[in-house]
């Protein structure tokens, strides 16, 4: 935060850690600062630039030797008392389009309160739970932009961090939120053994909560059909189609493929449940989970009419869980 005699306060997390800090302003409208860590060097801050008019602030950090480049930008909420965040209380079910043949759909929903605060909560495609917190930040006159950054994995030897950019208007017809997150993955982390550093396209809207007896898929009081993909890099795919009644509490249309079965939550739109697969020769149940969309839009790699996506998991390996209309 930046105070009218220009000095100003924050926080960096950096590999797990917070780090608060509290500088000023010199005339030019930079800053160099050190902010001491237990154990370890120094981080070595500096505040650079101010850019008008969206008075971003670009700067550096050095820590352990290397060098990272930063930018900051506006929160739109003033501190006012009586002040609300537009987007206050809005849930946005995203996916994280699979960025690899073998494996599925990760997914999170954001989540904003009062004050622009976001919440990322989600799955990556190796079943790896996170939690980021950030905020939105004003991105001008058609956009909030959202600053993702957060350590994985119990040794947090892995990362997930990019930039997510939220449409001022929501659009119809395409996703309301978009962008692109780099997820950094050690070895033998989970479910794939060897390590890859992969970039995740990001889609996803607003997910009201469907009044009670109002179909998620079509907004009205009324029943669609619906399919239910399973995909693998194997070759073994399962596709069945299914009916999505007013209730939202769909079914599976007789013959059922490989045992399957469906739930779903309307109150946050998470889409779960298991089929049959041959591994090894023996038949082993299989879970998945993904997260649905109330607005149809076509994205590269999947089927026409995408309402929801997903992940499945099984020994060595794992697949895309896609639902279209």
């Amino acid at each position: 935060m930046v105070n009218a005699d220009k000095s100003f306060t924050g926080i960096i997390r950096l590999q797990g850690q917070a780090f608060r800090f509290k500088a000023q302003l010199d005339a030019r409208g930079g800053s160099e600062i050190t902010i001491p860590r237990a154990g370890r060097p120094p981080l070595l801050v500096a505040f650079r630039s101010i850019e008008t008019p969206a008075a971003r602030i670009h700067g550096e950090i050095t820590a352990d030797g290397r060098l990272l480049e930063f930018e900051a930008f506006p929160a739109a909420f003033t501190g006012n008392v009586g002040d609300q965040h537009p987007l206050a209380g809005g849930r946005f079910n995203v996916i994280l389009q699979k960025a690899d043949a073998d494996m599925g759909n990760g997914f999170f929903a954001m989540i904003v309160n009062a004050k622009g605060a976001a919440r990322l909560v989600g799955k990556l495609a190796d079943r790896t739970a996170f939690t980021i917190a950030s905020y939105l930040g004003d991105g001008g006159s058609t956009a909030w932009l959202v600053a993702v950054h957060g350590p994985l994995y119990l040794a947090k030897t892995g990362m997930l961090w990019g930039e997510l950019i939220l449409r001022k208007a929501m659009v119809p017809d395409g996703p309301d939120l978009t962008g692109r997150l780099d997820w950094l993955r050690p070895p033998n982390a989970r479910l794939f053994h060897d390590a890859f550093l992969l970039p995740l396209d990001v889609a996803g809207e607003r997910y009201p909560v469907p009044a009670m007896g109002i179909s998620v898929i079509t907004g009205w009081a009324d029943s669609t059909g619906f399919s239910l993909s399973a995909r693998s890099v194997d070759g073994e795919d399962i596709v069945q189609s299914g009916i999505w009644p007013a209730t939202n509490r769909p079914s599976l249309t007789p013959p059922v493929a490989a045992g399957m079965n469906i739930e779903f939550s309307q109150k946050n739109g998470v889409l779960k449940g298991t089929f049959m697969r041959m591994i090894d020769g023996k038949g082993v149940k299989v879970p998945y989970e993904g997260l649905m969309l109330t607005e149809s839009f076509v994205l590269p790699g999947f089927e026409a009419g995408l309402r929801g996506a997903g992940f499945f998991w099984n020994t060595g390996a794992g697949g895309s869980i896609e639902v279209a209309d």
